[in-house]
């Protein structure tokens, strides 16, 4: 049985963080542009045993293609806080569950953005952000082969 505390958020980040699963930290909070109450996003590589456990933290599946145009993304998981959870820190987190043959161009794009953009965060509007994702994902691909 899992425990919350008061501030559910932070509870689950401690249990992303401690568990055997490596969730990367994306989205504002890793390329800076944060602002109080922004999500927080996380990406790992999609398996049985990582969505069984993101169950049982109680996130839910998002329907498929509403939150991200990445192909390397095979479902978005989604923890929201219960009413009067008390939560300050962020209005939900959602985990990316990439395709394991994407995962290594996955982190190869983030890290590319990441020398780009790191600490000001991306530019532009959401559409801006896939297209730069996009781009950066063809081309750690090629470079990955």
């Amino acid at each position: 049985m899992i425990l919350r505390n008061k501030d559910s958020i932070l509870n689950t980040l401690i249990l992303l963080h401690e568990s055997s699963f490596n969730f990367q930290l994306t989205g504002s909070h890793f390329f800076g542009g944060a602002i109080p109450g922004s999500d927080v996003d996380f990406y790992t590589e999609d398996t049985w045993a990582t969505r069984d456990f993101l169950k049982k933290l109680n996130f839910v599946q998002l329907n498929d293609g509403i939150v991200y145009d990445d192909r390397s993304i095979t479902y978005v998981y989604r923890y929201s806080p219960t009413k009067g959870d008390g939560c300050n820190m962020a209005k939900h987190i959602d985990v990316q569950l990439i395709h394991p043959s994407y995962i290594v161009v996955k982190d190869m794009a983030q890290k590319a953005l990441y020398r780009k953009f790191g600490g000001r965060g991306l530019i532009g509007d959401k559409q801006t952000h896939n297209e730069l994702w996009n781009d950066a994902m063809l081309e750690a691909g090629l470079r990955g082969k």
